[in-house]
């Protein structure tokens, strides 16, 4: 008798758990049914009391909850709760356009078209959202306004002037030459900070006049070591469907030591293409004339040529690979130079909001002329870079987000006072706006 109504009662337990199921799939239901209706504030007095339920999904909760902040009037909550979500699940698609889609709207072009972009590599994407993100991006290359980014970090630095760790070296055949303190390895505990500022005015379905400002200075105790760099690119740009070029005026303003140190000024020209929704090129063209006040031997153009290829994989993974040749021609044939680097990189969005990224470039520099100093020795360096970052999307102050870069350099060079080795560190905050 007791085995039978303990088989009554666990039986009687288990429908009411059912029937408890149920009627919160009901009320799970029902919260869809008003966003859909225009009742977005009930939908939201509703959803809130399901968050702490076990029972339903709370993705499902949490994703509706910012549906219906937006059908409220309430964006700003509403990409608070995507972005929550997409620190967790990334690789969910939904909840990344739905982002795209309030970033768009509430006019912050530069993050829903980096969401945008993303969702372009979505292998499940159907083909009617496909075609609903690329009428998105048009309208963003169509509106361009303002952007502004921001880094400010603290800059550990193991060698501020890629200085050599030799105690003496040998000049015109003589060994024991003891180099300058100038040229000897300095370390330094300094500020970083990168600034920048874009607006695009446009003048016509497909052309438009765009303008765009940076700052770079490192800053170190002592000052003898900072240095600052003020650029401006202003110039026409025509937007195709799937090419954007831009032909721009360069101006450029050096401050070493903080005392003005070089003027520069000419031209760049830029190309983008997306070749398919996984591939993304760009090329860029440039050439500077630069006028150094204290080093007339520094003076001259110095030219570059970009060429990078970006892959996304998926909606939370992009890789790129690229080649860049730099040409410096001086007053000093001994620091004229040629350089050619090859670059592969990559970016991954995780789980708990972390992000993990890593660069690796190779370089080759050779100087158009050898020195009596040094028994007329061709100088040829060569230089491996790995750069590593690691972001935690979760931990935000004002829209900045927490950000650790850190870069290796190693140079071998054939004249052995200009071998080096740095590590440089970045710990600050970044945002992109």
């Amino acid at each position: 008798m007791f085995a039978l109504r303990a088989l009554v009662l666990s039986a009687l337990l288990a429908c009411s758990a059912l029937s408890y199921a149920q009627t919160l799939d009901e009320q799970l239901e029902r919260a869809r049914q008003l966003i859909e209706s225009g009742q977005a504030p009930a939908a939201r007095s509703l959803l809130a009391g399901l968050l702490d339920e076990a029972s339903v999904d709370p993705i499902e909760v949490r994703f509706l909850l910012g549906m219906a902040s937006l059908g409220a009037g309430d964006p700003a909550r509403a990409i608070a709760i995507f972005r929550a979500l997409l620190v967790e699940h990334p690789e969910l698609t939904r909840i990344r356009l739905e982002l795209a889609r309030a970033l768009f709207e509430t006019g912050d072009d530069a993050s829903a078209r980096f969401h945008f972009e993303r969702l372009r590599a979505s292998e499940d994407l159907p083909a009617a959202v496909a075609a609903n993100v690329e009428r998105f991006l048009a309208a963003l290359r169509a509106r361009r306004g303002w952007s502004a980014g921001l880094t400010v970090a603290i800059l550990p630095d193991s060698n501020v002037n890629t200085g050599t760790t030799l105690h003496s070296v040998t000049l015109y055949g003589l060994p024991g030459f003891v180099p300058s303190e100038d040229l000897r390895q300095r370390s330094g505990l300094g500020l970083y900070v990168h600034g920048s500022l874009g607006r695009a005015w446009p003048l016509g379905p497909n052309f438009g006049l765009i303008a765009r400002g940076t700052l770079l200075r490192r800053d170190f105790p002592g000052s003898r070591f900072d240095d600052m760099i003020l650029r401006a690119d202003i110039g026409p740009r025509w937007n195709g469907t799937r090419d954007e070029i831009g032909v721009l005026g360069v101006a450029s303003e050096r401050w070493v030591a903080n005392d003005r140190a070089s003027s520069g000024a000419g031209a760049r020209i830029e190309w983008v293409r997306r070749i398919d929704r996984f591939w993304h090129s760009e090329l860029a063209l440039e050439r500077v004339d630069y006028r150094w006040r204290f080093f007339p031997e520094l003076d001259g153009p110095i030219s570059q040529f970009s060429a990078v290829q970006r892959w996304n994989l998926d909606a939370t993974t992009t890789v790129h690979a690229g080649v860049e040749l730099h040409r410096e021609q001086l007053v000093s044939r001994a620091l004229s130079n040629r350089r050619v680097s090859v670059l592969f990189g990559g970016n991954r969005d995780f789980r708990h909001g972390w992000s993990l990224g890593a660069q690796w470039r190779y370089g080759v520099t050779r100087y158009d002329e050898a020195l009596a100093a040094f028994e007329f020795v061709d100088r040829r360096d060569t230089t491996h870079t790995l750069s590593l970052s690691i972001a935690q999307r979760t931990l935000q102050w004002r829209g900045m987000m927490p950000v650790l870069y850190l870069t290796f350099v190693v140079n071998d060079s054939s004249l052995e006072l200009y071998d080096y080795r740095r590590v440089i560190a970045q710990i600050g905050l970044s945002r992109n706006f």
